[in-house]
This record gives C-alpha cells, sequence and structure tokens, in this order.
C-alpha cells in the first residue's frame, strides 16, 4: 500500500505486541493498542469499544477491518475483507472459538460494512447468496504474491536450506498449518499409494505448525508404514521458504476448503509444479496451472501426485503454466484495488 500511494494518509492500528514491519512514510501513522493480540477478549472489546473513538479522534474518511470482522458502530464507513465464510458453512473445520464468535459477529459485521472484500469469486457467492449481500457492495480483490517467491538458482543457497532442514534429495512438499481443513490424513494415504509406483526414494515434507484439532498425523504416519518417508518441519522461516519450494519435487495442496490458496502461487511462482484441489476458492485460483484433484478422493490425489511425477512432458508443462499464472498476482495490483474501493466508500459516505 504504501509503495503505491503516497497521497492519501494511513493510520495504522497495531496490538501492542506487534512485531511486523510498518510503513516508514511521511503519510503513514502507526498507533500501538493497549492489547495483546493473544488476549481474544480483550481485543473484541477494544475493536467494539475503544477503536471507533480512535477512528473518530483521528478523523479517518475510511476505517479498513482486514480480517472477518469490524465495529458494529463506526462514523466512518467501514471497509471489511471476508477471506472466506467457512466458520459458518463447514463448523467442522474451524476452530470452535472462531465458530462460535463468527457465527453470531461476523454476518452483523458484513451487513454492517459500507464495503466489503472477497479474495475470490467463490467467496464473493457465498457472501452473496448466504448473508444477501447486495452485489454492488462487494469487490472481489485476489491476494498478492510477494516478489522474493521466484525459482532460487543460487546453488550454495539452495544446499544451505537443504542441509538446515535436512531435506532428502527428493521429496514432496506441503506448506501450512497442520489443521483439519489442509485434508492431511488423506493426503498421507495417497502418498502411500503413489510412493509404492515411483522409482527411487521419495519422502513427503509437512512444512507447518500444528494448528488444531485432534489429527494424530505421526500415528498414521507409523499405520501406513511411512516413518522413514515422511518428514514434519513444523515452522520454517520466511525467506527459506522460495528455496524449499525451488528443491521440491511437486507442492501438494489437497485441501478440502479454501478462501483463496496462495501457498499454491508461492509454489507455482517458484517453478515448482502444483498438485491441488479443484475445488472451492483453490481451484478458482491455480486454474488450469495446476494438476486439480477431488480432495474427497486418495485415488484422485494418488494420480495426481504420479501424474507430475511420472510424465514429464505434463511436468513442464505445468511449471510453465504455473509461473505464467503466479505472475498475475502482485501485492501491487492487489494495494490499488483496495485503494480504488477506499475512495468509493468515502465518497458515498459524503
Amino acid at each position: 500500500m504504501a509503495r503505491v500511494d503516497t497521497e492519501n494518509e494511513y493510520v495504522l492500528y497495531v496490538s501492542r505486541d506487534f512485531t511486523g514491519t510498518s510503513p516508514r512514510c511521511a503519510n503513514w501513522s502507526v498507533r500501538r493498542a493497549e492489547v495483546l493480540s493473544c488476549n481474544r477478549l480483550a481485543r473484541i472489546s477494544w475493536e467494539q469499544g475503544r477503536l471507533p473513538k480512535l477512528a473518530a479522534r483521528d478523523k479517518l474518511d475510511v476505517l479498513h477491518a482486514p480480517g472477518y470482522l469490524a465495529p458494529l458502530r463506526c462514523r466512518a464507513p467501514v471497509v471489511l475483507t471476508v477471506y472466506d465464510l467457512f466458520a459458518l458453512t463447514q463448523p467442522a473445520l474451524s476452530r470452535p472459538a472462531n465458530a462460535l464468535h463468527y457465527r453470531v459477529a461476523l454476518p452483523r459485521s458484513i451487513r454492517r460494512a459500507a464495503r466489503v472484500i472477497v479474495p475470490s469469486y467463490f467467496v464473493y457467492e457465498e457472501v452473496r447468496t448466504r448473508l444477501r449481500v447486495p452485489a454492488d457492495r462487494m469487490t472481489v480483490i485476489p491476494l498478492g504474491v510477494e516478489g522474493v517467491f521466484q525459482p532460487v538458482c543460487d546453488r550454495e543457497l539452495l544446499l544451505t536450506v537443504r542441509r538446515k532442514h535436512q531435506l532428502p534429495e527428493r521429496f514432496l512438499l506441503f506448506v501450512g498449518n497442520l489443521e483439519p481443513k489442509k485434508n492431511l490424513p488423506r493426503l498421507l494415504q495417497a502418498f502411500a499409494r503413489a510412493s509404492q509406483a515411483v522409482r527411487g526414494e521419495i519422502t513427503l515434507v509437512l512444512a507447518g505448525k500444528p494448528a488444531w484439532g485432534r489429527q494424530n498425523l505421526p500415528a498414521l504416519v507409523e499405520e501406513l508404514g511411512l516413518r522413514d518417508h515422511v518428514r514434519f518441519l513444523r515452522y520454517v522461516p520466511s525467506p527459506d521458504l522460495p528455496a524449499l519450494y525451488t528443491l521440491a519435487e511437486a507442492f501438494v495442496f489437497p485441501s478440502l476448503c479454501e478462501g483463496f490458496g496462495l501457498p499454491a502461487l508461492e509454489a507455482m511462482a517458484c517453478g515448482t509444479p502444483v498438485v491441488a484441489s479443484g475445488t472451492t476458492a483453490l481451484g478458482e485460483v491455480v486454474g488450469d496451472a495446476a494438476e486439480r484433484v477431488d480432495p474427497e478422493s486418495v485415488d484422485s490425489i494418488a494420480q495426481g501426485v504420479l501424474n507430475v511425477l511420472r510424465l514429464p512432458d505434463r511436468r513442464a508443462e505445468l511449471v510453465t503454466r504455473g509461473l505464467r499464472r503466479a505472475a498475475d498476482f502482485t501485492w501491487d495490483r492487489t494495494a490499488k484495488e483496495t485503494i480504488g474501493v477506499y475512495r468509493h466508500a468515502a465518497r458515498e459516505a459524503r
């Protein structure tokens, strides 16, 4: 946002324990709140009670709430970003606390907002049909891929990342939180089938932190006889991700549901062929640049993996298409389109 707009003034409200980077520009100010991000009740109270007062004090023309929920009483017009409705449509695949809270607060936030931003047409249709939000109040703005995600050609860097994470010579890669919607039990079962048909050793690397849900993945690994063929990396630092994607034989992302699916695009940007669900927003995002599979079918996931590993022409085609597809998604584009929504909301409020 700071890179594409030097004219409008911005106020960024962050939690007391915020450790991210903030724009250092003359037209940006940062206000640190008195609440901790980990304290849900305090955060909700601050959002509904204190934030509207701060917005009035700072004389905001527009308030952007970028994470599902927004103040219900605010003088400034509110722009709300909603990434999905899975807490409402598939509560079993959401954190119980989120499902309970969002069931009440999310529809009210959406109806209160002057404008609603969603990252995909899949989410657009869900919000429009389930919550009956007029189409002219919503805008689809896709997320972007950071410029650091590109094929890594530096052999020393690749070797450093391989040694640091003790990566095998050949591996399939998953990146994301280890949670129910990521469909990891079926991925493990599909890998067990596919690996039997692949010449040579290959490993499945799962890079991500356990999030929530009782998924005993290590026990399933043992049951499937995959102890020596599955690696859990837990959290991988962001600077290592481009090399990690580049080193992988393929990226596998058979999620049951996604509002967007950014890791698939990151892998494509690094020149890695992608096997991904063809359902919900993920199918929309990857288009014809991925080997699309049915996430509820172990056979379909296994066959998708085999197509990428055993068919050189298909693999090369996916690499080319993936690089082209990922190039369409930039944060500059996201920022410019978001600013357009701000201007529209401000004009309507006058």
